[in-house]
């Protein structure tokens, strides 16, 4: 995790009025990255930071030659990296450069900034936005760590069904994958019925649970 800097400062302003609203999500000092295009359109996806209720089009600025104060060096380089339909191309440039960007974003976004009147082209309402998967994701590992990893895994997915009994969770665990291949494929932008892997199901007249866990290859 990256340390606090600079751009966390509490005291920033936004010159996007709606980054500086009580409650909103997304102020100055949290400038998240997104892959997204206007929904409905043919636009390519790229990537984006949301600012209040807008998105900062990283694509946009990174083509926009009145920018060149604002982003250059290695800047200009992650806002070319960020342009593409996933940000693997960003990830792979490492901390120092996101920390770069991130410094660059913030003194931009800033009120006062010199690059409002530029980068006010550049926004797209975060409600007129569909997004894409943020990665290409070629492969990962699915895992638990113990069983208490297993118990609050249990409580997040189901937090009706309380308490959650240490026996119960200890039987699952006894007869579940605990290393599992993922499957990039399953990783989606939102959860939908049929992406969900079917876990263990215990109907009531079976003493064990039945592993689901299986998808043809």
């Amino acid at each position: 995790m990256a340390a606090r800097d600079a751009t966390h400062d509490p005291a920033l302003r936004s010159w996007v009025a709606s980054a500086n609203e009580a409650g909103t999500d997304f102020p100055i000092q949290n400038l998240p990255f997104a892959v997204f295009r206007r929904r409905g359109s043919a636009e390519a996806f790229r990537g984006g930071v949301a600012i209040g209720d807008q998105i900062l089009d990283l694509a946009a600025a990174a083509h926009n030659k009145s920018l060149g104060g604002a982003f250059d060096g290695v800047v200009q380089q992650a806002l070319q990296a960020a342009s593409n339909d996933s940000l693997n191309a960003l990830m792979a440039l490492g901390q120092p450069v996101w920390s770069a960007l991130r410094l660059a974003l913030s003194r931009a976004l800033r009120e006062g900034s010199p690059a409002q009147a530029v980068l006010q082209t550049c926004l797209v309402p975060q409600a007129e936005a569909e997004y894409g998967l943020p990665a290409r994701i070629g492969d990962y590992t699915d895992f638990y760590t113990s069983v208490h990893h297993a118990t609050n895994i249990g409580k997040q997915f189901r937090p009706a069904v309380q308490p959650l009994r240490h026996r119960d969770v200890q039987d699952t665990l006894a007869r579940a994958e605990i290393l599992e291949q993922g499957i990039a494929g399953r990783v989606v932008i939102v959860l939908k019925p049929d992406a969900a892997r079917p876990g263990e199901r215990q109907p009531g007249h079976q003493h064990q649970p039945r592993n689901q866990n299986r998808y043809p290859e």
